[in-house]
């Protein structure tokens, strides 16, 4: 973990966070194995999407566009994910 990472699982323990957010893999499971919930930013676009407020798949190609590095198995699952959740919405 770089020390970004570091600084935000330190902050997030210090107030008690409900939620912290990283990227970072290391990171991401050293929060779920001490602190608490965890949220990257694919899932803040998949909240933002279930919200209609951005197109999931259109954000994620930008991302990609944009140098960033997604895991694509991980991009597979958020949006299989992701596309559960919208055809469960329907069918309400």
């Amino acid at each position: 973990m770089d020390f970004g990472e570091r600084q935000a699982l330190a902050l997030a323990a210090e107030i008690k966070a409900d939620l912290v957010l990283l990227d970072d893999k290391v990171a991401r499971r050293v929060a779920r194995r001490e602190l608490t919930k965890v949220k990257g930013t694919l899932g803040i676009v998949a909240d933002a999407a279930k919200a209609n407020l951005l197109d999931f798949v259109e954000t994620v190609e930008a991302l990609q566009r944009t140098g960033m590095h997604l895991d694509q198995e991980f991009v597979r699952e958020i949006a299989e994910e992701y596309k559960r959740s919208k055809n469960q919405e329907r069918t309400r």
